[in-house]
Order: C-alpha cells, then structure tokens, then sequence
C-alpha cells in the first residue's frame, strides 16, 4: 500500500486495480465460537491455535490493519488517477457481499463458475456451459435465496462464516 508502489503501476499505464484481501484456502474452524475466538481480529496473531498459523491465517488482516487498509484506499481514490476496486471492502457500498451473481461471480483457470474467488464450489464449468446458464445455477440461486448466507458475521468473506450451511447446500445441488 506504499504509494510509490501505486505510483509505478499508474507509471506502467494500469488504469485499474483489484485488491483483495487475503484468505486462506483452508477451511475456518468448524464451530463459530472457534471461529470468532481464533480469528478476533483485535488480539494477537500469538493467540491462534498452531494449526491456523501453518495454514495462513497469521496472514488474515487484523481489525485495525483493515481499517489503515481501507484508509489507504480512500486516499488513493480521492488523488490517484487509478479506479481501485476493493474487496470485501468496496461490497458495503452495495449493501453486503455481492457473490453468486449479486455482483460478481469467478471463473477459475480451469474454468469453473465460483460464487465468489475465495471459494471452492462450482456446478457449471464454462468449457460446457454458458455464463448465463452457471448464474442461474442452482447453486447461485439458493446462495442468493438464502441470503443469510451473504451475511459476514464479521469473518473476512461471508460463505466462510456459514462453513456447515454451505457444505449441506453444496452437496443438495451437485457442487
């Protein structure tokens, strides 16, 4: 977030930028009070069971890393001659996460349709299908239906704070 790094992209004519926060591939703990004990974002990476250190959660944003986050960003945007997108940052603008079609939806090398980049579900593959058939997949659907599942309850991407729920509903529709 060092401005001079914003400067050379700008310098190499890059007109937008994507930044993502970082998530680890590995699923959270099963129960949310694991969950929200060993993820609080106020305490000390030193806090976390070992097992989350070696998966790359002592990588998650801390709450205050979030915010200087998101104040860097907000600078950026008001004197950069660069559009920034930031994500989950940018989704309270639009009312809450915008996966599974809401907003946005992720297609992965080998061509899977994901409701969201940090996830790993898909049941449309867009080397046989089409985008518009994998939006109105089963899958997107129920996500967007179940709006609950949307909802981040203060974990860094909303599907991971539903690990049960969506597991359930990725087995009923094939993903």
């Amino acid at each position: 977030m060092n401005p001079e790094n914003i400067d050379y992209l700008i310098n190499q004519n890059i007109r937008i930028l994507f930044l993502f926060e970082y998530i680890p591939k590995t699923h959270l703990p099963d129960s949310k009070k694991e969950q929200n004990d060993s993820l609080n974002h106020d305490s000390s990476i030193i806090n976390l069971p070992e097992s989350m250190k070696t998966d790359g959660y002592s990588l998650l944003l801390k709450q205050e890393e979030i915010k200087e986050f998101r104040a860097q960003i907000i600078r950026f945007r008001s004197n950069k001659p660069i559009f920034i997108i930031h994500s989950p940052g940018d989704e309270e603008i639009f009312g809450g996460c915008v996966s599974a079609g809401r907003g946005f939806a992720h297609i992965t090398p080998a061509g899977d349709l994901t409701p969201c980049p940090v996830s790993n579900i898909a049941t449309h593959n867009l080397m046989s299908h089409t985008l518009r058939e994998g939006l109105a997949s089963p899958l997107f659907k129920e996500i967007c239906k179940n709006e609950h599942l949307l909802e981040t309850e203060g974990m860094p991407y909303a599907l991971f704070a539903h690990p049960e729920e969506v597991s359930v509903l990725a087995k009923s529709v094939g993903a």
